[in-house]
């Protein structure tokens, strides 16, 4: 080999050796580059990063880079961050877009910026243009290798880019969509706090209880009624178990009761809650287990109003099984009495022996007493009719107390401590006279010992004084009071709650067990109502609430003796289908020297008064086998116009309201009476007629 050939050797060693050291640092250049961008922070870093190490690179005098990202193109240089631009005037770039081809262009408005290239490269992945890249001012010679010297860093960045606007755009979307939900969340929770805030208002707002309990049967939640009628504060549940205020489940049976709620879903029963002053509340329990979780839904109705009007309903009921009983009853008892009074009336007016009168006279007071419990039956069941004026109470009470006092014994002291003020009551006054006695004698019969002392006192209330549960339910406006106390031996709550029940008793045999509940039935026909309040070994108190009436007070007509009343001249039929009854009154009307004729039916009571026209009254029965009385008299003055009748019965007044008969009339008579009151009754018919009463 010669000298030049080596030298040429050489040289080309040398080329080769320079060109390996120009890779060398290139590719070192470009790793550090795209380790550069592998580094970048976000979208925004990894362009200036970019623009920056292609200027260094290649030279230039500028880098341009466009890129698409959502539906818009932005703008980035050297000097200029990242803009989202409204169009793209460079023709080279629009092209580059649409061709995806690399192309170049020289300034040609500037002659010195002409001999310079201007080289646009896209930015290409899976055939499709993401962005364009821009370099300005590139030497000439550098032409032909410009897309091998930066090919690396170009598809690297176009990886990158790529990334990164799908990195943005997925952030972007998860940002749009967090907002979104935000958003919805943010409602949903407004939403959710208004229900919320709405649920307890309404909640608080319900005159039922509420709870909210968790799986423990512990309170999370208790609204203002439950509050109201325990007398707890939220506070003081907050946190406790159920069993705290139950008084009848123990915990353990609550514990299994709420299981069965949450597997079950629901459950309704009845129990007692126990209030904060100890006082037991009677309440329905309605409970429902949550669709979001174990919690359950409590409601608690109070049952002390139903139970009152269900108690009321129940004694209602008593009282028209026991009116039934009663209107059924009274006719055959007082059909007995009949005889039993009126010879018992006729053997005591008839008797010259002494011992025999005084026998006499007993028959006639058992026969009276056993009317009395009969009349008391049909008022304590409301079956008998009241005569009903306008009264001045405290006059009523007044002029009965001369009788109280004989009641009475004489170591006991009895106090009268009436109102000043008139108390106008629209009353019966033989009827209030009953039910004070009633009450006078039960209060004197509970006094053990001496020193026994009962006082009767009244007074003008309004409904704003009625304080009492039962009494809150009275039609508004004034009331008389009436209240009869003791200091006797008193009651316990189990007595308290049947003392006006029909033949209840605490006087054992000595008792009939209808004074109170007369006394019961004849305030509940007068619109009013009786209270009861005693404790044992304190005493007892009966209150009584009459309506004021806004009328003027009917004068009470003094009470006069009833005078003997003898008839002659007088001719009565007597139509009654009870020989024993037929009998009675004929004995009773002999004795007195009538003339009587006797039918047993309305078909001979017709013929006998075709046959004896002298006949001018007719005493007889209502409810008769076949024609009744009020048929039969309508019958019998077709025969004789002029013809009177007198009609008895032992049945209640409900059946002579059926018949259309007044009881307070001169036309009749109840069964049984003696033989003064049917002569007076006789007396009062006929009055001033040419009939000679002596």
């Amino acid at each position: 080999m010669n000298q030049e050939d080596l030298e040429k050797k050489i040289k080309s060693l040398e080329s080769r050796n320079r060109k390996l050291a120009r890779l060398k640092s290139h590719y070192q250049m470009e790793s550090e580059i795209i380790a550069a961008m592998a580094a970048a922070a976000g979208l925004e870093e990894l362009v200036k990063i970019a623009a920056e190490a292609i200027m260094n690179a290649l030279g230039g005098s500028n880098v341009q880079i466009y890129y698409e990202k959502e539906a818009e193109w932005y703008y980035a240089d050297l000097t200029t961050d990242p803009v989202v631009i409204d169009r793209i005037d460079n023709e080279d770039v629009l092209k580059a877009i649409y061709t995806g081809e690399v192309s170049n262009y020289k300034d040609r408005g500037n002659e010195e910026m002409a001999k310079l290239l201007n080289y646009v490269h896209p930015l290409v992945i899976n055939d499709q243009v993401i962005g364009v890249v821009v370099l300005e001012g590139v030497l000439g010679f550098f032409e032909q290798n410009l897309t091998e010297e930066i090919s690396n860093i170009i598809s690297f960045f176009t990886l990158a880019l790529k990334n990164e606007i799908n990195s943005a755009n997925l952030m972007l979307h998860a940002y749009e969509t967090l907002t979104k939900k935000s958003k919805e969340l943010e409602k949903q929770i407004e939403e959710k706090t208004k229900e919320q805030i709405k649920f307890r208002n309404t909640i608080n707002a319900s005159f039922d209880g509420f709870w909210i309990v968790n799986e423990n049967s512990e309170f999370l939640y208790i609204n203002d009624a439950y509050c109201d009628l325990t007398g707890y504060s939220r506070e003081e549940l907050i946190g406790r178990s159920i069993a705290y205020i139950e008084a009848v489940d123990s915990e353990e049976v609550i514990k299994k009761r709420t299981q069965i709620v949450i597997e079950e879903g629901q459950d309704r029963f009845e129990t007692r809650h126990r209030c904060k002053d100890g006082s037991l509340v009677e309440v329905e329990v309605n409970i429902n287990k949550s669709v979001e979780d174990d919690d359950l839904y409590v409601f608690i109705r109070d049952l002390t109003e139903r139970k009152r009007l269900e108690e009321q309903r129940n004694q209602v009921s008593k009282m028209e099984s026991i009116g039934r009983l009663a209107g059924g009853v009274a006719h055959d008892l007082n059909n007995m009495l009949t005889p039993i009074l009126a010879y018992g009336d006729l053997l005591a007016q008839n008797q010259t022996d002494e011992k025999n009168r005084k026998r006499a006279e007993m028959i006639l007071k058992a026969g009276i007493s056993a009317r009395e419990i009969i009349q008391q039956l049909l008022a304590f069941s409301r079956k008998q009719d009241l005569s009903y004026k306008v009264r001045d109470l405290n006059t009523i009470i007044q002029n009965f107390s001369i009788l109280l006092y004989r009641t009475l014994r004489e170591d006991m002291t009895f106090t009268l401590n009436l109102c000043s003020e008139e108390l106008p009551v629209y009353a019966d006054s033989s009827q209030i006279e009953q039910v004070i006695m009633n009450l006078v004698v039960n209060a004197r019969d509970s006094i053990e010992g001496p020193e026994g002392k009962i006082l009767i006192s009244s007074s003008l209330v309004v409904p704003g004084d009625l304080s009492d549960a039962d009494l809150k339910y009275m039609p508004p406006g004034p009331y008389a009071k009436i209240s009869v106390r003791d200091n006797g031996c008193g009651m316990d709550p189990l007595i308290l709650k049947d003392i006006f029940e029909p033949f209840f008793t605490t006087k054992g045999e000595m008792g009939t067990g209808l004074g109170l509940a007369t006394v019961y039935g004849i305030i509940e026909q007068h619109k009013g109502r009786i209270i009861v309040e005693s404790n044992p070994g304190k005493g007892t108190e009966f209150i009584i609430f009459l309506p004021i009436i806004k009328e003027e007070i009917t004068a009470q007509p003094e009470r006069e003796p009833l005078p003997e009343v003898l008839i002659k001249d007088c001719r009565i039929l007597i139509i009654e289908d009870s020989e024993d009854i037929r009998n009675t009154v004929g004995d009773m009307l002999k004795q007195k020297g009538i003339g009587i004729f006797i039918a047993s039916d309305a078909d001979h009571a017709i013929e006998v008064m075709k046959l004896h026209g002298e006949i001018n009254l007719i005493l007889s029965d209502i409810v008769m086998p076949g024609m009744n009385g009020t048929e039969l008299y309508e019958k019998l003055r077709m025969i004789k116009d002029d013809l009177r009748v007198i009609f008895m019965s032992g049945y209640s007044n409900e059946i002579l309201n059926e018949y259309k008969i007044d009881e307070k009339s001169g036309s009749f008579i109840q069964k049984p009476f003696t033989a003064e009151q049917l002569l007076m009754k006789i007396g009062e018919l006929f009055g001033t007629d040419p009939i000679e009463i002596y």
